[in-house]
Formats: C-alpha cells, sequence, structure tokens
C-alpha cells in the first residue's frame, strides 16, 4: 500500500491518514439519559481513556492513533479489519486505488444514514472531489448534537 499524491493543500493519501482522518469523521452516539448527541470517535476515545473504561481491540488501535501524532502508526490488515468490523464500514474505506474524497464522501454518508439524515445524499450529485467531503462533515458536524440514535430510529425510516 502506497501512499498517492493528493490534490494541493491536502495531505498525502495513505492508510496512516485514513486511520486519523476516520477519528474525525466517524461519529459514535453517547450514552446516558440526556438527549441524543453523537461526538467524534477521537472525542470518544479520548473520554474513554482519561475516565479509564477498558477498550475493545479497535478502541485500542485506535487509540494509540490518539497518543503518536507525529509517529507513522502502520497497522496490519488484521488490525485494519478489527477497525473496520468494529465501525461497520466497508473494507473499500482503506483500498487506496479509490481516491480519499470517495472513501470519505461514503463514510459520510454512511454516518448520515445512522443518524437518521439520509436526505442530505443529493449533495452527491452536486460538489466536487474534498468539496463534497468538506461539506458532508459539516453536515455530520451540525447534525451531530440533534440526530436520534440509530436503534430510536429503527424501522420508523
Amino acid at each position: 500500500m502506497t501512499a498517492r499524491t493528493a490534490p494541493s493543500g491536502e495531505e498525502p493519501d495513505g492508510v496512516e491518514t485514513r486511520l486519523r482522518r476516520l477519528l474525525a469523521l466517524v461519529r459514535v452516539p453517547t450514552e446516558g439519559d440526556g438527549p441524543p448527541c453523537w461526538v467524534t470517535l477521537g472525542s470518544h476515545l479520548t473520554a474513554c481513556l482519561s475516565a479509564g473504561k477498558e477498550l475493545h481491540d479497535a478502541e485500542r488501535i485506535l487509540s494509540s492513533l490518539l497518543s503518536s501524532e507525529t509517529v507513522n502508526v502502520t497497522p496490519s490488515e488484521h488490525e485494519l479489519d478489527v477497525v473496520l468490523r468494529y465501525l461497520g464500514e466497508p473494507a473499500s474505506y482503506f483500498d487506496l486505488t479509490q481516491p480519499r474524497f470517495e472513501s470519505e464522501a461514503h463514510l459520510l454518508l454512511a454516518q448520515l444514514d445512522k443518524m437518521g439524515v439520509s436526505a442530505f445524499r443529493m449533495c452527491r450529485a452536486y460538489m466536487r472531489e474534498f468539496d463534497r467531503v468538506a461539506a458532508l462533515e459539516l453536515l455530520v458536524d451540525v447534525t451531530s448534537s440533534v440526530a436520534p440514535r440509530a436503534h430510536e430510529i429503527g424501522s420508523e425510516r
């Protein structure tokens, strides 16, 4: 797996970049009695680490990225598979032959779908490359604090 070159102004594409981006792009529902809220995977892992909670294998792999910001982390294929199964994402996210903007757009659309905001799929046709990713990331950010949890949506969609 080799890193692809990125458009000007973007970081180079590679497994390490895609793993780091997962921490910012993936949202997980918060636990508790309050209104449903979705937080970034990075924030969730940081909270788990500071609370001393026991982490799953995938969370341990991802949390190693939080502690090594400058060190290149190269996980094995098994570790990548564990992470993707934990997140419920397709293996194509780490397919470096697919442009990162496509992988991230698919990931963000899946996140919006889990939040019950699938109507925003229309933005796929109107934006280019990383502009689409930025717009979808913004939609996920806006939706994070108000979207219902997936189990609350159920079969009502």
